[in-house]
């Protein structure tokens, strides 16, 4: 999401606190957009990419905000696996992604332009507790923002 309106920005912000332990080492930020974490955090190390085509070499921390609901969920697990293909020994690829709970908020958030409306009909699919916990064995998850957000840190 690359939004300069303020609520969106506000959920951007809030996501990249949530995931700040986990970054280190090399970082890979897939669906970066204009790569607002590393203007964020000064990252060393840092790669940024939109596209699964981009994703060269070997990451520590592999971090994915606000970008698998863009997906269908067959489409985000390959991405997924294939991220995962490109983590190194004792890295985490972290993802966060909106529960289903959250579509009819944010479709009310985007009725008053407070978010943007074309990226939210770009999502396809809201991803459950159980879809991440059944598609991401062995994985960390936590709720925040009211549980209007979820968070997968997947260890390898």
């Amino acid at each position: 999401m690359n939004s300069k309106l303020p609520v969106e920005k506000w959920l951007q912000t809030y996501r990249f606190n949530i995931i700040r332990k986990y970054l280190f080492g090399r970082i890979l930020d897939f669906g970066c957009n204009n790569q607002e974490l590393q203007l964020h955090y000064n990252l060393p190390n840092y790669t940024g990419v939109n596209s699964i085509s981009e994703v060269k070499g070997e990451f520590d921390t592999i971090v994915v905000l606000a970008v698998i609901e863009h997906m269908d969920q067959l489409e985000g697990i390959k991405v997924i696996d294939t991220l995962m293909s490109h983590l190194g020994n004792n890295g985490v690829l972290v993802l966060t992604t909106p529960s289903p709970i959250s579509k009819y908020i944010l479709e009310v958030l985007s009725f008053f332009r407070l978010i943007d409306k074309d990226n939210l009909k770009e999502h396809k699919y809201y991803w459950s507790k159980r879809d991440l916990l059944d598609s991401f064995k062995g994985c960390e998850y936590k709720k925040f923002q009211f549980g209007l957000n979820q968070l997968v840190a997947i260890w390898k």
